[in-house]
């Protein structure tokens, strides 16, 4: 309960400090060390899904209040100790050459110390037959010794519309 009303509250401190853009606008990142960041873990992401875990889990925190929501519901791995161990685990599990992605940034809110970067991130296969993939994406940075780290990661596959057993 404590970890869903401090996600809560990030959001919304971070939220009110933000200069709102207009309707039609595509979210900027102004900090080019945070553009950096993002753009090193969006990278990692790629990499992840082609079956290399190592670049994903260099962006991460290594505090333990690093927490990673994955598509699959729950509290899934708290602390970088167990984002790197599941992390590996996936890579190996999941992993598949030809992966690629794209990323859509729908917000961006920065203070000095946090940000967040909600984005659709697109996934698509070289393989025949295989199915594309759409995520709704939350990462929120923290600034830790002059160099932004992923604290939180949420991931969930509702870009494509309610589950199949949620429609009957």
């Amino acid at each position: 309960m404590k970890l869903g009303c401090f996600v809560g509250g990030l959001a919304l401190v971070l939220i009110a400090s933000a200069p709102s853009p207009a309707q039609d606008e595509k979210p900027k990142i102004s900090d080019p060390k945070l553009r950096e960041a993002v753009a090193r873990f969006e990278d990692a992401v790629a990499k992840f899904g082609t079956g290399d875990p190592d670049p994903y889990i260099a962006c991460w925190s290594n505090r333990e209040d690093a927490l990673e929501l994955g598509p699959s519901g729950g509290y899934d791995n708290k602390g970088i100790a167990e984002i790197n161990k599941q992390a590996k685990i996936a890579a190996l599990r999941f992993g598949r050459p030809g992966c690629k992605n794209t990323f859509e940034h729908v917000s961006v809110v920065e203070t000095k110390e946090l940000a967040y970067v909600v984005s659709i991130q697109r996934v698509v296969f070289e393989q025949q037959g295989a199915r594309p993939l759409a995520f709704r994406c939350s990462n929120v940075f923290r600034l830790e010794d002059g160099e932004w780290k992923v604290v939180l990661r949420h991931s969930d596959g509702r870009v494509n519309g309610p589950r199949q057993e949620e429609k009957q």
